[in-house]
Order: structure tokens, then C-alpha cells, then sequence
């Protein structure tokens, strides 16, 4: 509004200054009517001007009002506690699922070199591959990507093996997450617990609100007995038990779990309670940190907890049991759990997930299922308040449907056989004159397989050990010395350019990082190979001029012998 007003000032400044101008030198009765042209014409603009305002001011005052109206109304549909919805296991009917024998075409491959100077730009240029790919590689959706009718305000779908991300939705907004924190607080307590593990109830546990396991302060539960009331029925005490026993306290265990969800690649996630109750607490410095995450973060866990964790197999176990049925330690209190993640009867192939509602976060979940040989997880943030609580597990289905319709495994072929260097001042081998080195994948020996680490200001690396290759989001899945296997759709293709330097400088180690294959995705690195010299180059010096002049006359000699 402020630059709608600059622009009526300057038209008015404008038509004055004409007016002045032209007026300039006329009788006094023609000054006197361009005068009142003049002023008629600046109070036209101010009116329009006005009317302008006042639009620009009912706008804003229409949508205040809705925004305020809706707040209300969610907030007080949303007084209803987490139990009263998890209660119930929603079933939206089977769609007709239309599966098509689709042909993948091969996707042609582009070889590029890019040609650069020095071995130290070389190092530098595949540092920057390093960084961009561990910062940035997990985000490659397919270009045009449709936009599916979802209710959820973020949605992300992620290919489960390799962690790309095939669709979102302001996947990187941040929001309240509700009880899917809880599958964080059961992989920390797999992770670091023992299911044998007696764990005793505190006042705090016992005070937690609903959904509660109604626990007595001094009670005695087997650590494997709160990990099902946790996942199947969400119980918000039964978080408190496991926290409290695994990291000392409430407190101690947030910080485990911020600290994994670093460890994990979560680059916009806050955990304050382990049961997803909304809260928030103020730092030292006087920042306010809030319970939340994304749902690209939220997705990065669950791909951790069933794909990468080693207590994968327990958690799995746990998150897809239907009913489990325990006892305190003392045996007089018996209880029961049914599992509430409806996907589990729904879909085929659902292998887990979990549910969550609060005030603030309205319903949330986050699951996987498999189909095919191929993995897919979702996570869905925001998906509708009361009474829409099956918003979620439509979804769910269509966003499942999405990535088994359109997604299938392709091999990429054929890496590209990079140029062999030239070496300035090498030693070129026999019967040549210029000194060259060949390159090759494969490293000499286990260090020199490193690949540089990241200037310590970044807080993440190219990936060295298999944990860390699984937690990158390294989307290719070598079949053989030549192949790769990637998740893609028809219409995506796989580009890969050889990042090498213009020469080298003699002399040159063998095992020497030199450059690498940088294989990309819709504009996105997913996957670098580091590329070695294959063999040592000895440097020109005074040995081998000496040699080469005594050989060289040893020629000539020899030729005028014969002449």
C-alpha cells in the first residue's frame, strides 16, 4: 500500500508540474482555469487513492477476522484429549488399484567433462560436491511433479532405501508432530536400553495426561512392556517411564534425541517432550525452542528406525504387532494394547507407523509400507482437526498410490570411462612423448578411499562409513562394477560428468584423489564416485635430463658411424 501511495504523490506531483509549465506566459483568465484543471485533476487521484485504501484495509481487516475466526474454531474442536481419537481404528474402504506393466524405457546417459586447473581445485571442486550432496542431495522430486489433492498442510513421500524424496508438500515447514515423537523415544530406548530392563514409575509419569497407560506412582514395567503401550496405544506416561529411565530424566533424554535427529540428518527438528505433547522452553540466550519438526525430518526418522537403525528389526516388530497383552512387575495390574495404525489391515504390505493428535498439531502420522521390492515412507503434518480424523488415511493411501504407480527400479548403466591427465614435468612412460595418468574408481588402499573431509564450519561431511553412506541419502545401489539401480520414473534420467583438472603437476602419488563422477537428478547430486590416479609419476629432475642427454647423443653417434 505504501508504494501505491508514492505512485498517486507522483502522479500529482506530475500533472501539477505540467500544468505549471503550460500555464506558463497565458492570460490571467487562462491561468485561472488550468489552475482549476489542475486542482480537479489532483482530487480525482485522491479520491482514487482513498478508494484504494480503503479496499487494500478491508482486505486486510476481512482477513484478520477469518484467520482469527478459524483459530477459534480449531481450538475449540481440538479440546478433545489424544485417547478419545486413538480410540478409534477409522477404515476407509479399499480404492480399485489399476496396476499397469509399465515399460522403462533405458535412460540415455550424458557424459560431460568438465575440464578444470590444479590438483588443489580439483580436491576444492569435490569438497563442494561433497557439501552440496550432503546438504542438499535427499531433495530431488522429479521435475513437474503432479500436485495431489492432500488435506495435510505438509506431506512428504521418500523412497525408504535410498531417502529421496519423490513428493512433498512444504515438506520443509516446520510444525507441532503430536505422538509421532514417540517413534524417536522407542529406536533411543531399543538403541539403549534392555528389554529386560525394569523401569520404575515417578510422580511425573504418573501425571501425565491422556493418553495415559493410568500407571501408580512405585509401580515396576518391563522396558519391553512400555515400548508396546508406547507405539500401540500412544500412552503419554509410558513415554515418561522409558525417557526417564534411559536418559535419567525428561530433560537429559530430549537432549538424546535432538542429538540423533542431528546424527540422522534432521536439519529442522526440536524435541521437547518424548511423548509429542506441545511444548516449548526458553534457552539460556533467551531463544524459544518449540516441539516440532517437518516433514522431510519426520520421514528421515522413520526411514532411520526401520531401514538403518540395528534395532530396526525390533522396532518393526514392535510397530506392527496388532494386540499385546502384559502385567506390572508385581502382577496384580493387567493391561492391554491394540495397535491403532489402521494402515496395518488397510493396505498390503504396510509395514509400520504411527499416529498422533494434539490441540495444536492437529492429526499427524507417519508410515511405510512395502510393494514390489520397493520401500516408501510418508509423513503427514497438520491433516485436519476434529471430527476429520480419516483425513489421514486418505492421505495415506493416496500418496502411497502415488509412489507405486509411478515409481519403479531402472538400472543407470555404464559409468563413464574418464580421460586419462596430462602431467606437467612427468616422467611419460616409454616410446612417449607426453606424460599422461590414467584414472580409476577404485582406491589403493582403505585411507585413500577417504574422501577429503568438509571444513569443519560445516556441520556435515561426505559420508565415510556404511552408517553414514545409509544416513546421506547415497541414492544409487550398485548391481555390479557397471550398474546402479535407482528409483525413478519414467520420465526422470540420471546425468553423470566427470569433475576432473585440466593437468597435473609431477610428481603424482598413486591413489591420488583427483576428481570424481558426479552422477545427478533433476538438477540434484545423488550420488559422487571419487576417481584415483592409478599409477605413480616421477618428476623430470637432473637424473633423467642427464640420462636423456647421453642417450641423445648416444644417437647422434651413433647415426654419423653409419653416415
Amino acid at each position: 500500500m505504501g508504494k501505491r501511495n508514492r505512485e498517486y504523490g507522483l502522479m500529482a506531483g506530475i500533472a501539477v508540474g505540467f500544468a505549471v509549465w503550460g500555464a506558463a506566459g497565458l492570460p490571467v483568465s487562462e491561468m485561472v482555469s488550468v489552475r482549476e484543471q489542475t486542482w480537479e485533476s489532483v482530487q480525482m487521484l485522491e479520491r482514487a487513492q482513498a478508494s484504494e485504501n480503503a479496499r487494500v484495509l478491508g482486505r486486510e481487516q476481512t482477513r484478520e477476522s477469518v484467520q482469527v475466526s478459524v483459530r477459534e474454531q480449531v481450538w475449540e474442536n481440538a479440546r478433545v484429549s489424544d485417547t478419545e481419537f486413538a480410540g478409534e481404528s477409522a477404515r476407509v474402504p479399499e480404492r480399485e488399484q489399476v496396476w499397469e506393466s509399465a515399460r522403462v524405457p533405458e535412460t540415455e546417459q550424458v557424459w560431460e567433462s568438465e575440464q578444470m586447473s590444479g590438483t588443489e581445485q580439483a580436491s576444492e571442486s569435490v569438497q563442494t560436491l561433497a557439501t552440496e550432496q550432503a546438504k542438499g542431495s535427499v531433495r530431488a522430486p522429479e521435475a513437474g511433479t503432479p500436485s495431489l489433492d492432500l488435506h495435510a498442510l505438509s506431506a512428504v513421500l521418500i523412497d525408504g532405501d535410498s531417502g529421496r524424496i519423490l513428493y512433498e508438500k512444504e515438506g520443509d515447514t516446520f510444525r507441532p508432530m503430536a505422538s509421532t515423537t514417540k517413534i524417536m523415544t522407542c529406536i533411543l530406548a531399543l538403541e539403549h536400553g534392555n528389554l529386560t530392563d525394569l523401569c520404575t514409575v515417578s510422580a511425573n509419569a504418573a501425571g501425565q495426561p491422556q493418553v495415559r497407560l493410568g500407571v501408580r506412582v512405585g509401580q515396576q514395567f518391563k522396558l519391553n512392556d512400555l515400548l508396546y503401550s508406547l507405539m500401540l496405544e500412544s500412552h503419554n506416561d509410558a513415554a515418561v517411564i522409558i525417557a526417564e529411565h534411559i536418559g535419567g530424566s525428561v530433560k537429559q533424554f530430549a537432549a538424546m534425541m535432538n542429538q540423533k535427529a542431528r546424527d540422522i540428518g534432521c536439519q529442522n527438528t526440536c524435541f521437547v517432550t518424548p511423548n509429542g505433547l506441545d511444548a516449548s522452553f526458553t534457552e539460556d540466550d533467551g531463544t524459544v525452542r518449540t516441539h516440532g519438526t517437518t516433514a522431510a525430518d519426520l520421514a528421515r526418522i522413520m526411514r532411520y528406525c526401520i531401514r538403518i537403525s540395528p534395532k530396526r528389526e525390533e522396532f518393526l516388530m514392535v510397530t506392527g504387532t496388532a494386540n499385546y497383552s502384559f502385567t506390572d512387575e508385581a502382577g496384580k495390574c493387567s493391561y492391554s494394547c491394540v495397535n491403532h495404525n489402521a494402515l496395518l489391515t488397510m493396505m498390503e504390505g504396510a509395514l509400520s507407523g504411527k499416529t498422533g493428535f494434539t490441540g495444536g498439531a492437529g492429526y499427524s502420522y507417519v508410515g511405510a509400507i512395502e510393494s514390489e521390492g520397493r520401500s516408501f515412507i510418508l509423513a503427514l503434518l497438520g491433516c485436519g482437526w476434529p471430527p476429520h480424523k480419516t483425513w489421514k488415511w486418505a492421505d495415506a493411501r493416496t500418496l502411497f498410490q502415488y509412489g507405486k504407480e509411478r515409481f519403479h527400479y531402472r538400472n543407470v548403466d555404464q559409468r563413464p570411462q574418464p580421460p586419462e591427465i596430462p602431467v606437467e614435468e612427468g616422467i611419460p612412460e616409454p616410446g612417449k612423448e607426453k606424460c599422461l595418468v590414467a584414472l580409476t574408481t577404485e582406491a589403493a588402499d582403505e585411507e585413500s578411499r577417504r574422501l577429503p573431509q568438509i571444513k569443519e564450519e560445516e556441520s556435515r561431511r561426505l559420508p565415510q562409513t556404511e552408517e553414514e553412506k545409509e544416513n546421506s541419502g547415497q541414492y544409487l545401489t550398485r548391481e555390479d562394477e557397471k550398474t546402479w539401480r535407482l528409483l525413478l520414473s519414467e520420465e526422470e534420467e540420471v546425468t553423470a560428468r566427470i569433475r576432473i583438472p585440466k593437468k597435473l603437476e609431477a610428481p603424482v602419488e598413486a591413489g591420488m584423489l583427483v576428481g570424481a563422477i558426479e552422477y545427478t537428478l533433476n538438477g540434484s547430486t545423488i550420488h559422487m564416485e571419487p576417481l584415483y590416479t592409478k599409477s605413480a609419476v616421477g618428476r623430470k629432475g637432473l637424473h633423467y635430463y642427464g640420462c636423456l642427454t647421453i642417450k641423445t647423443f648416444l644417437l647422434e653417434g651413433e647415426s654419423r658411424i653409419y653416415r
